[in-house]
């Protein structure tokens, strides 16, 4: 960023950069954080359950 700074002769493009990247993560980081179960099955397949309804407790 140091670098970058320097050839641009302003802080205006690496702070922009570094906005973007951490936008880029939040987004990776609510994909990643999904509420999910995956099962492996005996035979080495992957069945993944969507757990984002919860159950109604009757």
């Amino acid at each position: 960023m140091g670098s970058l700074h320097e050839m641009t002769a302003s802080w205006s493009l690496p702070l922009l950069m570094t906005t973007s990247i951490c936008v880029v993560w939040a987004l990776l980081a609510l994909y990643a954080g999904r509420p999910q179960i995956i099962i492996r099955t005996q035979t080495g397949n992957d069945i993944i359950i969507d757990n984002t309804h919860p159950r109604h407790q009757s």
